[in-house]
């Protein structure tokens, strides 16, 4: 330590002299363990600091001398919190402990293990420890207490977060926050854990580096909300660090709804290497918002929906629980633009068949929105009255679904192949061919079939509100069938197709439509009846958004020896209805 410096004159005054520099532990206590030059013990007199809370908040508020201890460290110097070696007490109690940055850069702040700082405040506080712009400090063991556990609490509901990390405003001047390092730390029985930037609801920090933070072995336990991020620049990792986003013992301030794992708002980015994302409620949400990124073998187990609102990606997690609940396990925010990337397992983990259904992904309410899948779907349902995906702009590389709830398991691959078997000179995909009238005659490849009422049909123009790089759809007014050809006159298979993608609209429901295939073999004979691909009733119209132009993907289950494939759009009543197809496609 350097002296007598601004430091070294506070210090002074807090051990009653006029100039005191704090020495290293083994000079003043023998009966410490003996440091190195450099390292000094926070229970030094000269540094005045108490350490002698009790965990309930009872115990000496050493809020100021801790600040400036840890303010006047110098590059390379270490302050070491540990138990009083007499009385065993290893709770600093401290208000707000607002550090900022000046001298103390490439310092470190060490926790023995179980020492921990406890929250007191008793007026709205912005965090138990705040660092405004500080830089290329390490934290080593920072563990963080209130009375988080407490019903009512005293203390708890005072603060915005445990930790939080911002710039500095100084006189006009920021100064960033950055290069940190936090080892082994842990956050327990709070609202909201570390916010980075401003807490949620407020603008976010300006565009000045809050980037280079690295957290490693930190933990979350008992933390309804572990990580918000609301800073324009800013970018941080956690490595092989747990987030328990679950009540555990926490008081009655706990909201399941308002929980999640991480929250993105106003900007930054994330990273997640390794470590467990897990959060086993239902309600609020696992990963909220954008710019979030989780690598291989990371655990993600999560019951709660994940909201996208940008770029995430969650490749071949460990483990991949999704939990059987009804609602969708990726939704999109509207309007939202970006990639969402999922590979490897994803499993529901129950014995009811299709694990109560529900959406994998739905960008209902994005059309442009992207989405890669390469997936191994385990207790999911893909069928006609269940799809998996909808909405945006699927790119499918692979999906797997098995459902193994009985003795006989629900197995199938679709892994598409460039290309389209769908043959436009058989029957038009969009409805360009089908001319200006709108009838029950033939036009385009498709009739009108069936004993029942005829369905007039025709095509739709770009002036009647197409999906995007779309100029023609096909318009359907239901009762009725309409069909492509049958037998050898229908689109030739090549055997591998497994799925048919389109894109949907229906403005009338009805009482529910459907498309349709039934399959014949290389001469011409029916194998089968007509099977369902998509059954719409207005229960899944609503679920799912089909009032407005979806994009979707749903299997073709087609029986051995199919080598043609008719097409059937129909209604599932006398009932009027009206659907809209576009972009046919037999993958």
């Amino acid at each position: 330590m350097r002296g007598p410096t601004r430091r070294e004159t506070l210090m002074g005054a807090l051990a009653g002299a006029s100039v005191s520099i704090a020495a290293p532990v083994a000079a003043q206590t023998p009966a410490s363990p003996a440091l190195r030059s450099g390292v000094y013990d926070a229970r030094d007199p000269a540094f005045g600091i108490a350490g002698n809370g009790d965990g309930a908040g009872g115990g000496r508020d050493d809020t100021t001398a801790i600040r400036t201890a840890i303010e006047g460290l110098e590059a390379g110097e270490t302050l070491v919190f540990t138990r009083d070696p007499r009385s065993g007490r290893h709770v600093y109690n401290v208000t707000g402990l607002r550090i900022e940055g000046g001298s103390n850069i490439y310092s470190t702040v060490r926790f023995e293990k179980g020492v921990y700082l406890f929250g007191t405040a008793t007026t709205p506080t912005s965090a138990v420890v705040e660092l405004a712009g500080v830089a290329k400090m390490t934290w080593e063991g920072l563990q963080i207490r209130t009375d988080g556990t407490a019903s009512p609490s005293r203390f708890h509901d005072n603060y915005d977060c445990a930790l939080r990390l911002a710039p500095l405003d100084r006189d006009g001047s920021l100064r960033p926050c950055q290069f940190l390092r936090f080892v082994e730390g842990q956050i327990a029985n709070f609202r909201r854990g570390i916010v980075i930037g401003t807490p949620e609801g407020q603008d976010p920090s300006p565009r000045l580096p809050m980037s280079e933070n690295v957290f490693h072995m930190f933990e979350f336990y008992g933390v309804e909300g572990p990580l918000v991020l609301n800073a324009e620049n800013a970018f941080v990792e956690f490595a092989q660090s747990l987030f328990v986003a679950q009540r555990m013992g926490s008081g009655d301030w706990w909201s399941d709804e308002d929980g999640f794992l991480i929250r993105r708002t106003g900007g930054g980015s994330v990273t997640i290497t390794g470590g467990e994302l897990q959060r086993a409620i239902a309600e609020g949400y696992g990963l909220d918002g954008q710019e979030i990124y989780v690598s291989p073998g990371t655990v993600f187990e999560t019951a709660a929906e994940n909201r996208i609102s940008g770029n995430v990606a969650l490749p071949l997690p460990s483990n991949g629980y999704v939990s059987p609940q009804a609602h969708a396990r990726f939704r999109v925010t509207p309007n939202a633009t970006g990639t969402l990337h999922l590979s490897g397992r994803l499993e529901k983990n129950t014995r009811d068949r299709g694990g109560r259904a529900g959406l994998l992904v739905d960008a209902s309410a994005a059309p442009r929105f992207d989405y890669v899948l390469d997936i191994d779907a385990v207790d999911f349902l893909w069928d006609a009255r269940h799809p998996l995906i909808v909405g945006g702009r699927p790119d499918i590389r692979r999906i797997a679904i098995r459902d193994d709830v009985d003795d006989q398991p629900v197995e199938f691959t679709y892994a598409p192949t460039l290309g389209s078997s769908w043959d436009w000179r058989v029957a038009t995909h969009t409805g360009d061919s089908m001319g200006d009238g709108f009838d029950a005659r033939r036009k385009g490849g498709w009739t009108a079939v069936g004993s029942g009422p005829e369905a007039r049909f025709g095509a739709l123009g770009a002036n009647d509100g197409l999906p995007a790089d779309t100029a023609h759809a096909i318009r359907v007014r239901l009762p009725g069938t309409i069909a492509t050809p049958a037998g050898t006159e229908g689109h030739l298979l090549t055997g591998a197709e497994r799925a048919m993608e389109f894109a949907l609209r229906v403005s009338d429901p009805g009482d529910g439509i459907a498309l349709r295939a039934r399959f014949h073999d290389a001469a011409g004979t029916e194998l089968d009846r007509f099977r369902d691909v998509l059954v719409a009733d207005p229960e899944l119209v609503a679920r799912c958004g089909l009032d407005r132009w979806q994009r979707m993907c749903l299997p073709l289950r087609m029986p051995a020896g199919a080598r043609f494939a008719q097409i059937a759009i129909t209604s599932l009543s006398e009932r009027p209805a009206e659907v809209h197809v576009t972009s046919l496609a037999l993958r």
